[in-house]
């Protein structure tokens, strides 16, 4: 997580989300959850991330009872071992706006596990409602996070629960993908007879 001109980046990315006409055209059904994105790779991530994952629905769970909006995007980090952020957007009224960027060409697993990091971090956010622009947000983490890099003004920091979460996403995963191939070759096999 950093806190620098990422944060105005995403304000002009949720923005343009909200204005666009894909998003105001998307069924009401499609937009019911708190976690959203604009792409249909992403999309589909964060279906396989809930379908995959107990873990990963509590997430997602939890920033739909709360008053947050996250927009998740792909993003090629300068700083290869950037793998993802979060950064809180806006506040308009009883909303908050926070952005999730993850980086883009990583294999399958690795976005989900960095996706569900992010999105614990996202969680810790929405249980603080006092956090509704940047110098709440680094305030937050300063407090609560563990300082891991400095450069210059942007500062990243990190909590246990997320390194938790993307562990315990990617375990949860790994056994569904092994459930399904057992299935699968269960099936293949009993074909064969």
């Amino acid at each position: 997580m950093r806190i620098d001109t990422f944060t105005r980046a995403a304000a002009a990315l949720t923005l343009l989300i909200l204005v666009s006409p894909a998003a105001a055209s998307e069924p009401s059904a499609a937009r019911s959850t708190s976690v959203r994105a604009d792409d249909a790779g992403l999309k589909e991530l964060i279906a396989e991330g809930a379908a995959g994952s107990a873990a990963f629905r509590a997430l997602v769970g939890a920033i739909d009872q709360s008053n947050l909006v996250v927009y998740v995007r792909c993003r090629l980090f300068p700083e290869l071992e950037l793998r993802g952020r979060l950064g809180l957007v806006s506040a308009t009224g009883a909303i908050r706006f926070a952005a999730i960027e993850i980086a883009c060409y990583q294999p399958r697993a690795a976005q989900l596990a960095i996706l569900a990091h992010e999105l614990q971090h996202a969680v810790e956010i929405a249980s603080a409602p006092w956090v509704v622009d940047a110098a709440t947000f680094e305030r937050f983490y300063a407090d609560t996070g563990e300082l891991v890099r400095r450069d210059g003004l942007a500062r990243a920091y990190e909590t246990p629960a997320a390194v938790e979460q993307a562990r315990r996403v990617h375990l949860e995963l790994l056994d569904a993908d092994k459930h399904h191939a057992g299935a699968r070759g269960a099936a293949e096999g009993a074909a064969l007879r």
